[in-house]
C-alpha cells in the first residue's frame, strides 16, 4: 500500500472553493477573498431575503472574521500513534469553534433544499441534513485518500456515508463491493441516488444503520471506512450528529468494537479525525477495542488539521 502525508505552510491551504452567496460568502471570510463590510452586507442582504432562517449578528461576523485571520495552527511532531498531544483550546479558539458551528449548522447542515456539487471527480447530489462535501474538506481529503489504496478486490465498509463519497472512492479505487451506512434516512436516500449517478451502483450497497449494528457481527470486511463526528456534545439534530457524537463521543463509542468484530482476518479500518478532537478518550476506545493506531496521512486546515488513522488488531 501507499500513503500520502500532506502537509502545507501555514496560509497555503483554501478552505472553500468557489461558491454562490449566502453560506459561501460567509464562508469566504477565512480565506481573507472579502472584507468584513462586505460580509456583514452579504449577510444582511441574505437574510432580508430569507426572512425565516436564523439571525446571525453583524458583530458575531466581524468578530469571527478578526479571529480567523490570526495564525492558530499547532504542529505536532509525534505522529507514530494515536495519544500524540491534545492542547486545551484558547478562549479566542473556543469562540471560533463555536461561531463555525454556529454558522454551519444554519447555513449548511439544515438548509432546506437538495443541492449538487461536484468533489473528487463525482457529481454528488446531497440532500437536506447531509454533510455537505464541498464545503467540508475532511471528506474530499478522504476519498483523495482512497485513491493511494489498493482496494481491489476488497469487501469494504464505509460508516457514517453521508453523501456516499467514500463509498464512491472506494468503488472507484476497485473494491468488489461497498457497504454504505448511515443512520440519517436523507444520507442513505443520497448515497443510493449518487452511487447509480456516478455509474457505481453494481458494487454500492447502502443501510439504513445506526454504525454497524445492522449487519451480522462476523468478519465481512477487509477494509472498513469512517469519518466519524469530531467533536464531543450534545447534537441538536439529525443534521448536528455530523458534528456532534453525544457526550463523551456516546454515539460512537460502540464504532471501534463493531468494527472489530466485522474486520476480516489481516483486515484494517481508516478513520478521519481532527487534532481538536478529544484524541485521548477516543485513543482509549480504539485501545479498549483491541486496535493499534498508525497515523498515515495529515492535512493541515486553518485552526486544526485532519488525521487518517489506520486500525490494526493488535
Amino acid at each position: 500500500m501507499r500513503y500520502s502525508r500532506q502537509k502545507q505552510r501555514p496560509g497555503s491551504n483554501r478552505l472553500y472553493g468557489q461558491r454562490p452567496a449566502s453560506a459561501g460568502r460567509v464562508a469566504a471570510i477565512f480565506e481573507n477573498e472579502i472584507t468584513d463590510e462586505e460580509v456583514s452586507d452579504q449577510v444582511g442582504t441574505w437574510q432580508t431575503k430569507h426572512p425565516r432562517s436564523p439571525t446571525v449578528s453583524r458583530k458575531l461576523v466581524s468578530e469571527i472574521a478578526r479571529l480567523a485571520r490570526h495564525d492558530m495552527r499547532t504542529t505536532y511532531e509525534d505522529t507514530s500513534a494515536l495519544d500524540r498531544a491534545t492542547l486545551p483550546p484558547s478562549r479566542s479558539k473556543q469562540l471560533l469553534r463555536t461561531a463555525i458551528h454556529l454558522l454551519s449548522y444554519h447555513f449548511i447542515l439544515t438548509r432546506r433544499r437538495t443541492t449538487v456539487a461536484r468533489v473528487a471527480g463525482f457529481r454528488l447530489s446531497v440532500r437536506p441534513t447531509v454533510f455537505h462535501p464541498r464545503y467540508f474538506l475532511s471528506s474530499k481529503f478522504f476519498a483523495n485518500f482512497l485513491s493511494d489504496i489498493d482496494l481491489a478486490g476488497k469487501r469494504v465498509a464505509d460508516v457514517g456515508t453521508g453523501s456516499g463519497i467514500l463509498a464512491l472512492a472506494a468503488a472507484r479505487a476497485g473494491a468488489a463491493s461497498v457497504v454504505a451506512l448511515d443512520i440519517n434516512p436523507n444520507a442513505a436516500k443520497a448515497a443510493a441516488e449518487n452511487a447509480h449517478a456516478n455509474g457505481l451502483s453494481k458494487p454500492i450497497m447502502v443501510v439504513g444503520s445506526n454504525l454497524l449494528s445492522a449487519l451480522t457481527p462476523r468478519p465481512l470486511f477487509d477494509v472498513i471506512l469512517s469519518s466519524p463526528p469530531s467533536f464531543a456534545g450534545e447534537p441538536r439534530d439529525v443534521a448536528d450528529r455530523a458534528w456532534h457524537a453525544g457526550p463523551n463521543y456516546r454515539d460512537i463509542a460502540m464504532l471501534f468494537n463493531q468494527a472489530r468484530k466485522r474486520l476480516a482476518f489481516g483486515g484494517c479500518m481508516y478513520v478521519l479525525f481532527s487534532t481538536d478532537s478529544d484524541l485521548d478518550l477516543l485513543g482509549n476506545l480504539i485501545r479498549r477495542a483491541g486496535f493499534a493506531a498508525r497515523l498515515v496521512a495529515e492535512q493541515s486546515i486553518f485552526i486544526e488539521s485532519l488525521i487518517i488513522y489506520e486500525l490494526r488488531v493488535r
